[in-house]
């Protein structure tokens, strides 16, 4: 490289070990550095391919996710649907006492 820039090899040893304090300023200063460092530093497609199947999650999480998601949406409506059935049979007795209480009334 030109006599202002750090070689290729000082650029990767700043990338790998973090020596160079003058490469390390030279490249966060200069574009072109920058790029040249993203290239020494690429990974190669297969090794980015495997890096990134490993980070993804399995398939099955998705899917164990979803299920206990419909589980607790599930149980939350069967507890509302409880709760107004409970509250259903005393209604029910407040308004046939009170229909037969207006029913003597009348009577």
């Amino acid at each position: 490289m030109s006599r202002g820039h750090p070689s290729d090899a000082q650029l990767a040893r700043w990338a790998e070990a973090g020596k160079g304090k003058r490469a390390a300023s030279h490249a966060i200063h200069c574009l072109l550095c920058e790029r040249r460092l993203e290239t020494i530093t690429e990974l190669a497609p297969r090794l980015r391919e495997q890096l990134a199947a490993s980070l993804e999650p399995p398939g099955t999480f998705e899917q164990r996710l979803q299920e206990r998601l419909s589980q607790r949406l599930l149980d939350h409506e069967t507890i509302a649907l409880v709760t107004d059935l409970v509250d259903v049979g005393p209604e029910t007795t407040r308004l046939l006492l009170e229909a037969r209480e207006r029913d003597e009334d009348d009577e």
